[in-house]
This record gives C-alpha cells, structure tokens and sequence, in this order.
C-alpha cells in the first residue's frame, strides 16, 4: 500500500518548509543559533502544523514509510543545501 510519489511529494513540501523557514528567520535578523517562534509567520507555522499532520495519517495507514521519507529528506537537503537550511544544522 505504500505510495513512492507521495513519499517524494511530502519530501519536497518539507524541504520547502525548510527554506521558508529559514528564510523567515533571516529575515527577522535572528542568528542562526536561535530559534524564536514569534519571528514566523502563521502562514508558515500552519504549514508545519498541516504537513506534520499529513505526515502521521500517511505513516499511520501505511501510504507512506518514515524512515525512507526522513531519508529522502535528508538527502534532499545535503544534494540542495549549498550553503541553505544551516539553520536546523543538517549542513554547513
């Protein structure tokens, strides 16, 4: 029952959190080793809100697998990350 193309396709809306994320932080003048949510967006803490939820029901039924999607996305973001997404510390 697993789903290939929906583990990619919540792999690049994470990555793509990721990048809001951070840029947001960036844009608030916070340094990178401080994470203050009153410098995100709603917009942006509804989307962590809303693909976490997503993540649970497709790993709950089954549609998708945690370690392969928390894989990908971490290869995602090293083969992407030229200098991006220091901020949760998966590159630099």
């Amino acid at each position: 029952m697993r789903c290939i193309a929906l583990e990619e396709r919540i792999v690049e809306l994470i990555v793509m959190a990721m990048e809001k994320t951070e840029a947001e932080m960036n844009q608030a003048g916070e340094s990178q080793t401080g994470f203050g949510l009153e410098e995100i967006s709603g917009a942006t803490l509804w989307l962590w809100q809303h693909l976490s939820t997503q993540l649970i029901f497709f790993v709950l039924f089954q549609f998708a697998n945690f370690p392969s999607i928390v894989l990908s996305t971490h290869d995602k973001v090293i083969e992407t990350s030229s200098g991006h997404l220091e901020l949760f510390g998966l590159c630099g």
